[in-house]
């Protein structure tokens, strides 16, 4: 189930979710997902929305560009990233973040969009 992601107080739940798993199983992501978290605030036209399962938001989040989607999950292979799909979570991953991904560069990708 995906969960509207609406207030300060949501953003905030997700973002110390996703900040408690990276710090513990994914701390090559733990600060990158800051400043996508800040891009996608940014450059979102639409609802975002959170994957929830049984009351907690999860990793998966979807947004909205102009009428074209987009879905950001954790990929376990290659040491771990962020990837930025097409459409959904089985999507093409048309870019992949780590905490050596520049704010520069996250900045130029979401402004291309």
């Amino acid at each position: 189930m995906a969960l509207t992601v609406e207030t300060i107080d949501l953003w905030r739940e997700y973002l110390k979710g996703v900040m408690n798993r990276a710090n513990h199983h994914a701390q090559n992501v733990n600060e990158i997902a800051l400043a996508l978290i800040g891009a996608i605030i940014w450059r979102s036209t639409d609802e975002v929305k959170v994957m929830e399962r049984e009351g907690e938001a999860k990793n998966i989040l979807w947004m909205c560009i102009n009428g074209k989607n987009f879905c950001f999950t954790y990929d376990h292979s290659n040491g771990g990233f962020i990837a930025m799909r097409e459409g959904n979570s089985r999507g093409n991953i048309i870019h992949h973040f780590t905490n050596q991904t520049t704010n520069a560069e996250v900045k130029e990708i979401f402004q291309n969009l």
